[in-house]
Parts: structure tokens; C-alpha cells; sequence
């Protein structure tokens, strides 16, 4: 009975451990933003496409890059240290008022982000690895946003990473299998 009673408390408390506790918004200023394209265009996913993969060549030392679309000033304003996949055009919409791009469990690559259309700016953000929700820029430039795009890497989606939740959850499950094991083997 002892031996039941265990299991069933190890089990009760690796799902407990496995629930997502008071998950926090990322959010996104310009302290990690990749660059910024001015003076931008209207949302058309080809276009804000060449954008990022100019801002892309920039980071990868390629400057000017064949992604360049006349009288657009690019400037890279954090400049990563590895080497950047090119983007690919996944989805888009309008931000609200929250300031808030829900990228769920996706695992994109890329967010850019107009400021008022074609007098504005736009600026992207590598995301590789985040997931949930994104707070950006209210405004850049003195320009409220109005539309985000999402990439991914070109040949492919990014892996996905799991949240702590689901990890943690794993790793209750690996641990209650290798005691019910150990157990097994002591009781034969």
C-alpha cells in the first residue's frame, strides 16, 4: 500500500510542477532590436520580406546588401554575433492598443513592426526562441505602430523550445519512471 501511495504523490506532484506558473510577457525595446528601415511602406509581406533580409546582410557583414530598396535608410542598431538566416513571410496582422504580438509556440524567427505605414519606420527584432506573448514599441520615431510581420528562417520553420512548464513536467515523468524501475528491480 506504502509503495502505491508514494507513486501516487510522485505522480500528483510532477503534474503540479508541470503547470505554467504566472507566465511573463516578453518585452521588446530597442536594447534588442535588430535594425530599423526608414522611410517604410505600406504592410506587403514581399516588401517588409527584402526589409529584414537587408537588415540580415547588414549583420552578416554584407552591406550594401541586394535586399536594398532605393530611398530606404537601413540602420543596424544591435549587431548579434552569429551568423543570421534569411526570412521568409509566415503571417501578419494589427497590434492594439495592449501593445502585445502573440507568436504562441511557433518558434518564428523574425518580427518587424510598422510605425505608421509609408511616412514611418519599421523595426525587427530577431526572436529566435521566444514564445507567448511579445510587448513591442508603443511608438518609434514619434509614430505609433499599426502592423507586425513574422518570418522564419528561410529553408524552414526555427525549432520550437518548450516552455519551463512542459520541461519540468518531462523531467517529473523521467524521474517517477527511473524510481518505479529502481523499485521493480528491489522487489524481484
Amino acid at each position: 500500500m506504502k509503495i502505491k501511495q508514494r507513486t501516487l504523490v510522485s505522480i500528483a506532484v510532477a503534474c503540479m510542477l508541470g503547470l505554467p506558473v504566472g507566465l511573463q510577457a516578453i518585452t521588446l525595446d530597442l536594447s534588442n532590436v535588430l535594425g530599423r528601415v526608414q522611410s517604410g511602406a505600406a504592410a506587403n509581406s514581399t516588401v517588409d520580406e527584402w526589409y529584414v533580409n537587408s537588415l540580415v546582410d547588414r549583420a552578416n557583414g554584407n552591406v550594401p546588401s541586394t535586399y536594398d530598396i532605393a530611398d530606404h535608410t537601413y540602420t543596424l542598431i544591435n549587431d548579434p554575433v552569429a551568423v543570421l538566416p534569411y526570412a521568409t513571410f509566415v503571417d501578419g496582422g494589427g497590434v492594439g492598443n495592449d501593445h502585445i504580438v502573440n507568436v504562441g509556440t511557433a518558434g518564428y524567427r523574425y518580427l518587424s513592426m510598422k510605425y505608421d505605414g509609408e511616412v514611418g519606420s519599421l523595426l525587427v527584432w530577431d526572436i529566435f526562441g521566444m514564445t507567448g506573448e511579445l510587448v513591442v514599441l508603443g511608438s518609434d520615431l514619434d509614430r505609433t505602430q499599426n502592423n507586425y510581420m513574422l518570418f522564419n528562417a528561410v529553408g524552414g520553420n526555427t525549432p520550437t523550445i518548450p516552455d519551463s512548464g512542459s520541461s519540468v513536467l518531462l523531467l517529473g515523468f523521467a524521474l517517477l519512471g527511473l524510481d518505479l524501475a529502481r523499485r521493480h528491480r528491489a522487489s524481484v
